[in-house]
């Protein structure tokens, strides 16, 4: 299976410092956004590359 991106879109009403940092944290993100029971940074092949993250999630009886 081939891995797609996740487009989400959600009105939130803050500065965009604060979201940056809320959405770019993993323990942070992890706390507001319920529909993921882990998330971690992937690792980087250069300072300059795009963070990537892994998100986990347990769907309902911890399937």
């Amino acid at each position: 299976m081939k891995n797609k991106p996740i487009y989400v879109e959600i009105p939130i009403q803050s500065d965009t410092e604060t979201i940056w940092k809320f959405t770019q944290t993993p323990d942070l993100h992890e706390k507001w956004d319920l529909r993921f029971s882990s998330i971690s940074y992937l690792p980087k092949d250069e300072v300059k590359q795009q963070q990537k993250f892994s998100y986990k999630s347990r769907i309902g009886f911890g399937l």
